[in-house]
This record gives structure tokens, sequence and C-alpha cells, in this order.
């Protein structure tokens, strides 16, 4: 078993507020984030901190402080959904998990935080336009892994960087894009991709580039995205190390990585269970490469997009096929195979006895990720009716805490 460990975690899950009975989306963030002194803003507990995103139906729970052991951390998430879940049900409403809603019309239905912080909000919005899917009908679920000096910076990116391509194929959960099934299994990275088109060094190709050095980081790309946000947002409301918008991006304020390509999933278990696959995977990796004197090669960041495409597109059947990319996950066989056999076999070099809910994992590897479970339920062309009975599964799923299985 590998020997690198990470010390803290920091997690963060995007929930969704839906009218109860019909699951139309619900503004209303700042009812529950109303504080006892006044105004707006974040409403901190011991384990767990509540906190707004970019629109009113949007709620984010977040770890107070960085944990040891995601383990720790599975109570009291489910203790916060159900204590917002009592609060909303006076208002007729509840938490609705997944990547994205079915059927929201963003156009129409998006109402943008209007407290506090809402100058950085309405800047985003004067730019890109936020009143679209890849803006305002998008939740993922993050992890901050940390880092000490530059060099456990460098093996940390470099890990990160050739795993991030098949982590959609274990996350994806949204399937439907305005009441109709999507080609994408991860429609929620399809439409991450072009939301900032306008200055297309913010997103990069999602996967981040190679780099090596902090300094080059900076230079090639925060000073980038601060040089053409400049033409934009001439009073520099938008710091350049926020609005990068990679799928992990390097948060040198708090000494950390914070990696976002995974969509929200049904239940808190649900989502550290793909966290903490991910963590070991990633300290194998890290592992591995502090065996060889110089750095194990990894395929361009073109080759890894495009992997990362076929996980978007296909989720735990897409076919890995590079095999460079399978040499640098240090399979002794590299050859072609689907994502959800490429996880098994990640997950047997790091051993299953070290996951703490493996029945969850082989849930998705045996019936596929969230969005393949959902699609297999709803069938090739569901209605709007179909869709609400389907989704108010995946509520209850998210209130008992229990994976959907299809």
């Amino acid at each position: 078993m590998n020997q690198y460990r990470f010390d803290r975690h920091g997690v963060e899950l995007e929930y969704m507020i839906v009218n109860k009975s019909s699951l139309e989306v619900a503004p209303l963030a700042d009812r529950l984030l109303k504080l006892p002194e006044g105004g707006y803003g974040d409403r901190q507990h011991e384990e767990i901190t509540w906190s707004n995103e970019l629109c009113l139906h949007l709620i984010e729970l977040k770890t107070t402080q960085p944990i040891e052991k995601l383990e720790s951390s599975l109570d009291a998430f489910n203790k916060h959904v159900t204590i917002i879940n009592q609060k909303l049900d006076l208002l007729g409403c509840c938490l609705l998990p997944g990547g994205m809603h079915p059927w929201m019309n963003p156009a129409s239905q998006t109402q943008l935080w209007p407290h506090g912080s809402r100058e950085i909000y309405h800047t985003f919005d004067r730019i890109f336009g936020c009143h679209g899917h890849g803006w305002s009908n998008l939740q993922s679920t993050h992890l901050n892994l940390p880092f000490g000096d530059e060099a456990s910076f460098l093996q940390l990116h470099r890990a990160i960087r050739v795993l991030l391509p098949i982590l959609p194929a274990l996350a994806a959960s949204s399937p439907f894009v305005e009441g109709t099934p999507s080609r994408f299994m991860d429609e929620r990275i399809k439409q991450y991709q072009s939301n900032c088109a306008l200055i297309p060094t913010i997103t990069g190709r999602v996967v981040p580039e190679s780099i090596r050095s902090i300094r080059d980081y900076e230079r090639h790309i925060l000073n980038r995205i601060a040089r053409q946000l400049k033409h934009h947002d001439p009073s520099g409301v938008l710091e350049p190390e926020w609005t990068n918008a990679r799928g992990a991006i390097a948060r040198f304020s708090r000494q950390s990585i914070e990696i976002r390509v995974m969509d929200n999933q049904e239940c808190p278990q649900a989502d550290l269970a793909i966290l903490q696959v991910m963590g070991l995977v990633l300290s194998n990796l890290i592992d591995r490469e502090s065996g060889f004197r110089e750095p194990v090669k990894h395929p361009s960041t073109r080759i890894l997009q495009s992997i990362l495409g076929h996980c978007v597109k296909d989720g735990t059947q897409a076919h890995i096929t590079h095999k460079p990319y399978l040499e640098a996950l240090g399979l002794e066989q590299p050859t072609p195979m689907k994502a959800g056999e490429l996880w098994r076999a990640l997950i047997e070099q790091v051993g299953w006895e070290h996951l703490s809910w493996a029945d969850t994992i082989e849930l998705i590897l045996n019936q596929g990720c969230l969005a393949e479970r959902l699609k297999k339920v709803a069938g090739d062309h569901p209605d709007l009716r179909q869709l609400r009975q389907l989704y108010q599964q995946l509520a209850h799923s998210l209130a008992s805490g229990k994976p959907f299985v299809a």
C-alpha cells in the first residue's frame, strides 16, 4: 500500500433548492443564509458551513475546517442536509442533488445572488452572461488537497493532471438538459468547457497545463488571465486566482489545489466514496513517481483533453486506448480498456480494503456512474412527468443518505 497520505481534505458539495412537488428551481438561498445579526453570508457551524453560490437557487455545504479523514465528515454532511431540508419544508421546498437540473431554463429562471459579494457575480454576468447552463445550472463537488513546498505542489499537480480526465467516468451525473436526454453523461462539463469562450484562457482545456515551477504557473496561467481580464474588468473586481476555471486550480493563498470536475452525486456518501478513491489513487501516483529519478512522462494536455472528452460523453463505458496514458497511470500491461475497467485496475493497485465505502464504488463500476443509472431508469424518450418522478427518487436518495440504485 502507498505511503503518501493527504493529512487535510476540504470538501464542498453544491445543491439545488427546488419546489418539493414540482421540482422547479426555487431562488431561496438567502432565506437560509440570513444572519442573526442582520445581512446575509456564510452560516458557519462547527463541522459544516453553508455558503451562497452565483445563483439564488444554489447552496453550498463545505467542511468548516480541513479534515484529516473523509470518513469523519459523512455524518455531519447528512445531518446538515436534514437540517436544511427541514427548514425548506416549511417553504414547500427541498434540496435536489445532481450535476444539473434536468429541465431548468436558465435564460428565464436564473436569479443571481443579490447580497454581499454581488459585485463579483454581476461582473461575471456583465462579461460572460451568466444566464446559461454553463453558469447557473451546474452543481459540482470540490476537493481541496494540500501542498507544502514547491516540490510537493509540482508532484500533486502532475498527479492530478493525469488522473483528472477519467474522473467524470465515476462522477458524471448530468445526462439531461432542458427536459431531454443529452448525448453526454456529463452535460455539466460539456457546458462548462465553453462558459468563458470570450476569454478562453480562463478555462483553458479544463485539464491544466503542464508546468515546471510555481513561477511557471503564475506566468503562463495566472498572468495570462490577468492580462486578458484587464480589458473587460479594468477596475480589477475579478482576481485571477479565483477566476481561473480549470478542472484543477492552484489556490496559493491557502496552499492547496482545488479539484472541481466531479458532478455532485445523489448523496454525500457517494460523493465522499469517489473523493476517497481519488485521493488514494493520487497518493499512489505520487508514490510511484517519487520512485523515479525523472518525473514520469505524461501525455500532452491535448491528449488528456481528448480522454476527458471520451469520459464526459460515455462515463464508465468510455474507451481508453492511449497506451502512454495507461503507462503513466502505472498499468503493467497497458491494453485498451473501458474507463470503468481502468478504475477497477487503479483501485486494485491501492487495495479495496482501504475503501470505506467499497459497496458504493462497486455500485458505480457495476451499474455505471449516476448519469448512466439515471438514463437506464428514464429510458430513451422520457417526458417531463417521468423526469419529475425520477428526480423525486434522487431527492429521496439525498434525504435518506442512500446511493441511487437503478
